[in-house]
């Protein structure tokens, strides 16, 4: 009974001395601890992923399956603007007269006066002279109608002091007509005309006023005259 009360003295003696600060100590350290390792727990579980949001999201697009790409809006459109316009065109080639002819008519029908001639001289009533003739002089009344030799369009309508009103006519393949010694004329540059078209009428050639009324006519391939019957009849090369 005495040994247990002497040493139950000295345990108390040792907690109210130095003992109690080391038991304080011993205590603070075993609480920082667990702190410092709860902590260190719940920052390893919410600490987020390093990797790049961005990067992330790059790599679960690229996973994917690839994407076919689909034409762009604006080729659509612009093969439909192309569709469009071809369609236009068609159907203004269809309103349009082939200026091309494919064949050539006499632009009146009449006694041939005086015939075609780039050699040999032929007399003049009008100067009394002898002179060549580059052209086709055919008999018509005057006021008869003149009538485009094909499928053409029209260069110019002019006067000309020696040849009178003339009707120029681009008709294709190099190939061009002045009728000459127009009046009343129906046409104008530019236009296009179909063969046999009436173009004006018979009126009066200054250069050849002497002879009966008739239609001077010339014709030229790549602006070389050349015969109208030869071009009518298809021998001209």
């Amino acid at each position: 009974m005495y040994y247990k009360e002497n040493k139950q003295s000295k345990f108390d003696k040792f907690l109210a001395g130095k003992g109690f600060y080391a038991v304080l100590a011993i205590c603070v350290l075993t609480v920082a601890v667990a702190t410092y390792l709860t902590v260190a727990t719940f920052d390893s579980k919410s600490k987020p992923n390093n990797q790049n949001p961005q990067t992330s999201q790059i790599i679960e697009h690229t996973s994917q399956a690839p994407i076919t790409s689909q034409p762009a809006q604006n080729v659509t459109e612009s093969e439909l603007y192309n569709s469009n316009t071809q369609s236009q065109t068609d159907k203004e080639q269809v309103k349009e007269p082939n200026t091309v002819a494919g064949y050539f008519v006499l632009p009146v029908t009449g006694e041939i006066l005086k015939d075609y001639s780039d050699k040999a001289l032929q007399f003049s009533n009008t100067y009394n002279d002898m002179r060549l003739h580059l052209g086709l002089d055919i008999a018509a009344g005057e006021g008869t109608a003149v009538k485009s030799a094909g499928d053409g369009r029209v260069l110019s309508v002019e006067d000309s002091k020696d040849f009178g009103t003339v009707v120029t006519i681009d008709h294709g393949n190099k190939v061009t007509a002045k009728y000459c010694g127009l009046k009343n004329v129906t046409v104008k540059s530019d236009d296009i005309v179909a063969a046999g078209q009436a173009i004006g009428e018979i009126g009066t050639v200054p250069s050849e006023c002497v002879d009966e009324a008739h239609l001077h006519f010339e014709t030229y391939r790549d602006g070389r005259a050349i015969s109208p019957i030869n071009l009518i009849e298809g021998t001209e090369q």
